[in-house]
């Protein structure tokens, strides 16, 4: 049987992208749980041993932990029901996830790649295409979400949120459109069941169409079930957290604070993806939250002066900046403080799924320098393998 080399190169890049996750992450698998947040969620946690029926009605119902996410409970009570609480098998699934989620990034982009360029060739595409998945695959600042039990909610959030985004892209490129429509709503409600997180994707479909020039009215209808599954998530959310110590008041924390500290997070995360060095579990305020703070200051001339350069060149007809940025802010709005839930200031798994348009401008720019400088290439796979060792 004659195997498509086409195939044969996707499944070795598939396997490559396997291999690193594996490197990266294995020694995760020693790890016992953590006492935070581990314990509500796991250890501690009586309704994972739960008999009968139920359960399912608990998942549904239930605000423990300060949110709504039944499809993680759901996760969890299987992770229990087939090894008990072994800490080695709720690392394992977290690594396999993360794992899925790589590969499906991979596989968004070998599709959306040669279709935004044209004439370029599919060798090249899928090489281009590896490149971004395995920087996503191995990135330092998702050894937070991989490493932590907790952080599963994050993992499905994001696995979910990215198949609903390739649904979408495939209702807009293929004659069955009604059929992937409904299929990116499927998986749309599955990733707001998993975390709140992917509230803003409606937001993101709405904005992708009004670039493509679609009628207002329809764009707005057509989105309008979205719109509403993410205010009544939304809305759930808020309450679960609004009676808990996490939930900080306006007495804490002034709006123009608030929004100081966001700009600041914005920041942040931008800075900690190119360049991903003292990384840690919790960051403080950076007091005091005032324009006289240097790092306030920073963060604020980083911000405007980036969003006017990335505006000026779509202007200019250059949008793929610009559309990554927007993507960025909109993403990180649910967690970005400005209704602020918890001590800390900022936190990497919130970085997990906003800075997904980077690791697609990773690729497109490596498709370029594979097709214009070839030799260049090798100087990301040098990158790719210090983020592998400093990530391990």
């Amino acid at each position: 049987m004659i195997i498509n080399r086409k195939y044969l190169l996707i499944a070795l890049y598939s396997f490559f992208l396997l291999g690193l996750v594996g490197i990266v992450y294995s020694s995760t698998l020693s790890h016992s749980f953590l006492h935070w947040d581990d314990d509500n969620y796991v250890f501690n946690n009586p309704w994972l041993a739960a008999p009968g029926i139920y359960s399912p009605g608990w998942m549904i119902s239930s605000l423990m932990v300060s949110n709504w996410h039944p499809l993680t409970w759901l996760s969890y009570s299987l992770d229990y029901a087939l090894f008990g609480l072994s800490p080695t098998a709720f690392h394992a699934s977290n690594i396999i996830i993360h794992a899925a989620n790589s590969l499906l990034l991979f596989a968004i982009l070998v599709w959306a790649l040669p279709i935004n360029f044209t004439g370029c060739s599919e060798k090249r595409a899928h090489l281009a295409a590896f490149c971004g998945a395995a920087f996503f695959a191995v990135h330092p600042q998702h050894v937070e979400v991989v490493a932590w039990v907790s952080e599963r909610k994050e993992l499905l959030c994001f696995f979910f949120s990215l198949l609903s985004i390739w649904m979408y892209l495939l209702s807009q490129h293929q004659d069955q459109n009604r059929i992937f429509y409904f299929l990116c709503l499927l998986c749309f409600l599955l990733a707001l069941s998993a975390k709140a997180m992917a509230v803003t994707l409606p937001l993101l479909f709405w904005l992708y169409d009004w670039r493509q020039d679609k009628v207002w009215l329809t764009n707005t209808l057509e989105k309008t079930p979205f719109f509403i599954f993410s205010g009544v998530v939304s809305i759930l959310t808020i309450f679960a957290q609004k009676g808990t110590e996490a939930f900080v008041s306006l007495g804490s924390l002034t709006v123009k604070e608030r929004i100081l500290n966001a700009v600041h997070s914005i920041w942040k995360y931008f800075q900690d993806f190119f360049f991903p060095v003292d990384l840690s579990p919790y960051y403080s305020y950076p007091f005091p939250l005032t324009m006289s703070n240097t790092n306030i200051a920073v963060a604020l001339i980083f911000v405007a002066s980036f969003t006017s350069l990335a505006y000026v060149l779509f202007r200019r007809g250059y949008s793929a900046l610009f559309t990554a940025w927007l993507f960025y802010l909109i993403a990180l709005l649910p967690v970005i403080g400005l209704i602020q839930v918890g001590g800390q200031a900022s936190a990497d798994r919130y970085a997990y799924w906003s800075t997904l348009p980077f690791y697609a401008l990773i690729a497109f720019s490596c498709l370029k320098i594979v097709h214009h400088r070839p030799l260049l290439i090798g100087g990301f796979f040098i990158i790719l393998l210090i983020f592998c060792l400093t990530a391990r």
